[in-house]
């Protein structure tokens, strides 16, 4: 809990400077420094799978307490992990040397963020959660507010610098002090044959989430992938919630399926509860924020729309992050990838001829809905296989919590009364959902309102 609690308070920091430093930048370089963040994230993979042999396999180390084998794997690790991304970033400094005092920072920030990071999930998978969230809070308020300094001063060259420092100043004080400068070339080749799957997962999915900019930026101008990033924001801020929950859930998640202690039903009740929180959380934000941006940011008045639109796609991740992981820990990663990749194509090409014949991005976030719940139903299928889910009703919850919250965005774009009352009757329904005789008299309350809606 406390973990999750320190997630958000660096989030609404993090996430209110940001908005602070686009006002500061403008409309035109916070594009530029949405497509270097998205360049600067991407880094983080550079590591081509060896980082995610900690989650799998650190775990049960600590479990077993097997202390020499951990000290040693844990310096192998690192030592890999800091030897690929050196390769990499010398890779990129070549194909993108055109701004070269923005590319060379970035690399060496991102390089200095990976071997954070890594010493993070150490601490994760030793379940040491008071160490891992201290530097969760920390990071994220440091992250947020000195990159601003830096705009304040610098304008972009200032943010990236800022960033660039706090990662430095994070490696001084969280670097591992005894480890060992020797590398294993034998172990990281058998660790990233290892794990070569689900580094593939991962990046898919991190693509998911950057391709939206990638293909504004492509197909539409820098004003629209700005106007866009702004909504990114936010979604940042909400998607916090279900990683948190699932990053304390996972070690625990890989000791039970190794020991084929996970069930049916407590699996579901960790679903059924990760999408309520959620549900009610989005709720709440799709009637505060149209205050709330009239009132504090009234320059994106124009855009409250799309962040709406962009933030309800945080449900999906509510569900589908806790049975990724089960498929991976279920060595089920060859079946995941072939879906994941399949849905990543058609993502690709709607969007693309959406883009070029209609240039709206309010249309993504919906064709993103679609596509997130065409993944979520094949992942589903193949827990079914295991045993580890026996029905469609967590689907089925999902698709019908992800419609209601597409009918709210668009009927408080319309008429933000009459959609703040459908949203209050929905919040109502959540709390009393116990009660059917309750529950049925709000739904036809609003069956009401949306046909009156219809046909005005």
């Amino acid at each position: 809990m406390r973990y999750i609690v320190y997630l958000y308070i660096g989030q609404i920091i993090k996430g209110i400077t940001f908005i602070l430093t686009r006002e500061k930048i403008g409309v035109l370089k916070t594009a530029d420094l949405t497509l270097m963040l998205v360049l600067y994230n991407y880094l983080l993979y550079s590591h081509l799978g060896l980082r995610f042999s900690i989650d799998k396999e650190l775990p049960i180390l600590y479990y077993e307490q097997k202390n020499f084998e951990v000290e040693e794997y844990k310096n192998k690790i690192m030592m890999g992990i800091l030897f690929l991304q050196f390769l990499i970033s010398i890779v990129c400094y070549f194909i993108f040397k055109d701004k070269i005092s923005y590319i060379i920072t970035i690399l060496i920030s991102s390089l200095l963020l990976s071997l954070n990071e890594t010493n993070k999930i150490f601490n994760r998978a030793k379940q040491d959660y008071k160490s891992y969230s201290s530097y969760t809070l920390y990071y994220n308020l440091l992250v947020g507010i000195v990159p601003f300094i830096g705009a304040i001063y610098f304008s972009l060259y200032g943010v990236i610098i800022g960033y660039f420092i706090v990662n430095i100043l994070f490696l001084i004080i969280y670097f591992p002090k005894n480890l060992k400068f020797e590398l294993d070339l034998k172990f990281i080749l058998i660790k990233i044959k290892e794990n070569l799957n689900f580094y593939l997962i991962n990046v898919i999915i991190f693509s998911f989430l950057n391709l939206d900019k990638i293909l504004i930026n492509n197909f539409l101008t820098k004003e629209s992938l700005g106007r866009y990033s702004v909504g990114s924001i936010f979604f940042s801020f909400f998607i916090l919630l279900p990683s948190g929950i699932n990053e304390v859930l996972f070690p625990k998640l890989i000791i039970l399926v190794k020991q084929e202690r996970l069930t049916s039903k407590y699996l579901d009740k960790i679903l059924n509860r990760n999408m309520e929180i959620l549900y009610m959380m989005i709720l709440l934000f799709l009637g505060v924020i149209p205050y709330f941006i009239t009132i504090f940011f009234s320059k994106f008045k124009n855009d409250i729309f799309i962040i709406q639109l962009i933030s309800i796609n945080v449900l999906y991740y509510a569900v589908s992050g806790i049975l990724i992981y089960i498929v991976l820990a279920k060595n089920k990663e060859n079946i995941l990838l072939k879906e994941i990749l399949k849905c990543l194509i058609i993502l690709i090409l709607i969007i693309s001829v959406l883009l070029i014949n209609i240039k709206k991005i309010e249309i993504i976030p919906i064709i993103y809905s679609l596509i997130y719940s065409l993944l979520l139903k094949k992942i589903i299928e193949i827990l079914k296989k295991e045993n580890l889910i026996k029905t469609n009703d967590v689907f089925m919850k999902y698709i019908k919590k992800q419609i209601k919250l597409l009918i709210l965005c668009f009927l408080i774009w319309y008429n933000l009364k009459f959609g703040i009352i459908f949203l209050i009757l929905n919040l109502l329904e959540c709390y009393i959902k116990n009660k059917i005789y309750m529950k049925y008299f709000f739904k036809k309350i609003k069956k009401k309102l949306l046909l009156y809606f219809l046909v005005e």
